[in-house]
Order: C-alpha cells, then structure tokens, then sequence
C-alpha cells in the first residue's frame, strides 16, 4: 500500500514484500525579519516576508525489509547534488503549495556484511521549498 512519494524519487510503502517508510516528519514555516536600530531605544523590528519553507525525516532502509539501500541512498545523493524540485505527497495530499529539492541527506549505515554489502542505514533528510 502505497503512503506517498517524493516526484520520482522514492515512493514509501508498506506490502508484504517491502517496508519503505519515513519516520519523525516535521515541518518549520517562518517569517523573515529585520533589525532596524536606533539610538537609545529598542531596535524596531520589520517583517520582510514569507521565509522558504523545511522539512525533515529519517528513512530507515533495510534489506531485510525487500529495499536495496545502496541503490535508494545513491539516488538520494544525485537528487542532493544536482538540486532538481519534486512534489511531495503524503496520503494522497501535496504538501506545501511548490516543489521540494534535497537541501541535504545524511547517512548513517548501520550493519555491512561479507563482501561490503549493506544490509541496513538510516537516511535524514533535509527537504527546502523549490521556488
């Protein structure tokens, strides 16, 4: 059953087979302010506008689970450095109102068995609002 996707990128789902899933999701929406100072008083503030919007998540990838965590994370990576925006869906709803682009992705690869293959890695994602 599929949960959402990231465009193209990857799809979580959860079936019999695979178990391809986010965890932790969350979503910071702020304003951009400015300073202005005068003499022998506070400084007076002003709101400049929307700020771009963030979100974050872990992916959990396991081979034991019917993913293949080499092939998802080197994905991950090429959609970090070469900045393409994709839409993200969750339950069938587009989050945010424009694209997304992988600002960042951090790993950290949890078990490697015989021959260097791995088995299990946790992704954190860094998801910044394309516009």
């Amino acid at each position: 059953m599929k949960i959402g996707n990231l465009g193209k990128l990857i799809t979580f789902s959860v079936s019999g087979d695979k178990v391809l899933t986010f965890d932790n999701m969350s979503q910071t929406v702020k304003g951009r302010w400015t300073a202005h100072s005068l003499i022998g008083k506070k400084p007076r503030s002003e709101f400049l506008g929307a700020d771009r919007r963030q979100i974050t998540f872990e992916i959990m990838l396991d081979a034991t689970m019917g993913v293949n965590p080499r092939k998802i994370i080197k994905k991950i990576e090429k959609a970090a450095e070469k900045g393409r925006p994709y839409t993200l869906v969750i339950g069938g709803e587009k989050i945010g109102r424009n694209q997304w682009a992988v600002e960042s992705v951090s790993e950290a690869w949890d078990k490697v068995i015989l021959d260097g293959v791995l088995v299990s890695a946790k992704l954190n994602l860094t998801l910044l609002e394309y516009l």
